[in-house]
């Protein structure tokens, strides 16, 4: 069932059953491995594309699949153009903050692209609209989908760079070929809209358009979290803000179980810094439990469990936050209540656990 802020259409999907967690290392494995092996098509949707030893790896299989006739098809943001490890080009926007070594990256990452394309790949750049065409930042298309061949898709929050393959993240393996055909979809069409895709076991694919204000994602999210009734475990970069953490201080007041994991408190380069400092202060004050986890993170996910056991889990490209939606970001994320799915998020999250300290 397809709905488009408040527009249904049935799409007679089954199940989704097939869901394998893995992190930043084990994902780049298995696809390596599923490439190796494709002779049909190589499916890819990323924000970015930066050189490094852990993008080279993947950038030499494609290279690989593309001479061997395999469909090898490649969306980019345009920020892969304008920016290089995230700073700006642009002198005014940060591009003072550039260095030599950031340059050689620039120039390495447009010889990396240019060999793809050389080997037989296919890159293209998805259309920002309107205004954003002018704003860096603006408009860009954060969105993670890997489909390799007719049984094998990825979706989650790594970013092909190597910063990406450190940070404590993951992509949700996916073989369900009902789930697999959607997400397909978005690699054809161009989104109108926001919509949702609902399975019958209760997962859903949540895909933003990039429309400045709106987001199904985060609207989910806050009705997902203000309906606890038992714990909600979350692991971001960002710290919630807005809506979504007065909904946290709130369910923290009234007793429920409420832990947040997070990275080091950011500096003051961008206003997404600053906000993020605020959030912090205003969980600390609340007394949330809030845990620093040792070591470069870029999760994005929470887990709900009810009182009666029942499971949520929601992860993807969407931050927590207000930011994506304030510069008009497309993402896709995922929620579901597969409990297998679930209990390898509550691995993967006391791993975390392990690894952070009290702030």
């Amino acid at each position: 069932m397809r709905e488009i802020f408040g527009k249904t259409e049935e799409n007679n999907s089954d199940t989704a059953k097939n869901f394998t967690l893995l992190p930043s290392m084990l994902f780049l494995h298995d696809a390596i491995l599923e490439i190796k092996n494709e002779s049909e098509r190589i499916w890819i949707m990323s924000m970015d594309m930066q050189t490094g030893h852990a993008v080279s790896l993947l950038q030499n299989e494609l290279m690989k699949a593309a001479r061997r006739g395999v469909d090898t098809k490649i969306y980019l943001s345009k920020y892969a153009l304008d920016f290089t490890d995230d700073i700006p080009h642009h002198f005014l926007l940060g591009g003072y903050m550039r260095d030599e070594i950031n340059r050689f990256q620039e120039k390495m990452n447009k010889k990396e692209r240019e060999d793809l394309i050389l080997a037989g790949a296919k890159i293209l750049f998805e259309p920002k609209k309107g205004i954003a065409k002018y704003i860096p930042y603006a408009g860009e298309n954060h969105t993670k989908i890997f489909l390799i061949g007719q049984k094998t898709g990825y979706i989650g929050g790594i970013n092909l760079k190597e910063s990406g393959f450190r940070s404590a993240d993951f992509m949700v393996k996916i073989t369900d070929p009902i789930m697999l055909k959607e997400l397909e979809n978005r690699f054809l069409y161009l989104p109108e809209k926001d919509y949702k895709i609902s399975f019958e076991d209760g997962s859903s694919i949540l895909i933003d358009r990039g429309t400045r204000g709106r987001s199904i994602t985060l609207e989910t999210d806050e009705k997902n979290i203000s309906e606890t009734n038992g714990s909600i475990n979350i692991a971001t970069a960002w710290l919630p803000d807005g809506n979504i953490l007065s909904i946290l201080i709130k369910l923290h007041k009234e007793g429920k179980k409420v832990e947040v994991i997070t990275g080091n408190p950011k500096g003051l380069k961008n206003l997404m810094e600053l906000a993020n400092n605020s959030s912090i202060e205003k969980v600390k004050k609340a007394k949330i439990p809030i845990f620093i986890y040792q070591g470069p993170i870029h999760t994005k996910m929470y887990i709900r469990r009810q009182l009666d056991g029942s499971p949520l889990f929601r992860f993807g490209s969407h931050n927590i936050t207000r930011f994506g939606v304030i510069i008009g970001t497309s993402e896709l994320s995922m929620q579901t209540q597969n409990e297998n799915l679930t209990k390898q998020a509550e691995a993967f999250y006391q791993e975390l656990r392990k690894k952070s300290i009290p702030l």
